[in-house]
């Protein structure tokens, strides 16, 4: 689809349509009351605003058209693992059948070695395997990353504008170039929905609601990152 010429020049305009401005109170295409408004833009402003409105647009149809693909896949994984499971059933059902008896032990219950090599599938819930199991979980978790003062990103506005100027940004598990990604998406959602504390968007792989002077953003794995605005 073609889009709509936008007006070029140094001439006011009416700022809700386009149109020039003349000398009369009211738009003439929109009918807007023009004597009304603090300040018309230029036609150049006009068409800079407009520009920056559908690049936006554009980009916020991109990240709902991803998160769209990613949910689809995850639906479709256990449908997969499903039918993968029952073709490996029926494979063993016709080895008996034939007198395969051996192959068809061999495909459900694995040789000797790969039962050895993993021993934990085949213990009992509270046994001493599952207990190392939990001791590692617990290590690992006490040497999970220092959060990380991004004191280099600053700007993490989809424009450069405020109100999207962080004054502190701190993150726990994901680097600071992966911060300003995830913040830069963040506020696209947040203007099109319009900013309010309370908001919550899913962006990227992170959950991300806003506050007052701020907000956060956290992962499944337990990455984090907080932010306050200036």
């Amino acid at each position: 689809m073609n889009e709509p010429e936008l007006p070029s020049g140094t001439h006011r305009v009416c700022h809700r349509c386009g149109t020039a401005a003349a000398e009369s109170v009211w738009c003439e295409s929109c009918g807007l009351n023009l004597k009304q408004q603090d300040e018309l833009p230029t036609a150049d402003a006009y068409a800079a605003k407009k520009r920056e409105e559908r690049w936006l647009h554009l980009q916020t149809e991109r990240a709902q058209g991803e998160n769209a693909g990613r949910e689809h896949a995850a639906r479709q994984a256990p449908k997969q693992t499903a039918k993968v499971a029952k073709i490996s059933l029926g494979v063993a059902a016709a080895l008996l059948l034939v007198g395969g008896g051996a192959a068809a032990a061999l495909l459900l219950f694995g040789s000797d070695d790969q039962q050895r090599a993993t021993p934990a599938a085949t213990e009992p819930a509270g046994s001493p395997a599952e207990g190392r199991e939990r001791a590692t979980t617990r290590r690992q978790a006490g040497r999970a990353p220092r959060a990380t003062n991004c004191r280099d990103v600053i700007d993490i506005g989809p424009t450069g504008s405020d109100p999207a100027d962080a004054v502190s940004i701190t993150a726990r598990g994901v680097s600071c170039g992966d911060v300003r990604d995830v913040l830069v998406d963040f506020f696209r959602n947040s203007i099109q929905a319009g900013t309010a504390p309370g908001n919550a968007f899913s962006v990227q792989d992170f959950t991300c609601r806003e506050t007052s002077g701020g907000g956060s953003c956290k992962r499944r794995d337990g990455a984090t990152i907080k932010f306050s605005l200036g």
